[in-house]
């Protein structure tokens, strides 16, 4: 397990996955990942195998270090504060 990448699952949860589940496993599983900072439990599960292929097909060190630090403004100001909200 690393720090950053999408996170593990449960194994009978794979029967589910769309294309976008199946890739989220080809790189191993982190503690934080896109998905977390971009809504977390505020999202569907396909909203999140979304993040967690976007991640998969763009991992590098400087997205590491944004979804990082955008993790610990998370944890110290809150999830709510970070959601992405419609245009009205």
């Amino acid at each position: 397990m690393s720090f950053v990448g999408p996170r593990p699952c449960m194994p009978a949860l794979q029967d589910e996955f769309n294309e976008d589940g199946r890739e989220r496993i080809k790189i191993s599983p982190g503690l934080t990942g896109l998905a977390q900072t971009n809504g977390n439990i505020y999202l569907t599960w396909p909203e999140r195998w979304k993040y967690d292929r976007y991640y998969v097909e763009n991992v590098n060190f400087l997205l590491d270090v944004k979804i990082l630090f955008k993790t610990v403004l998370i944890v110290f100001m809150g999830e709510e504060k970070f959601l992405k909200k419609p245009d009205a």
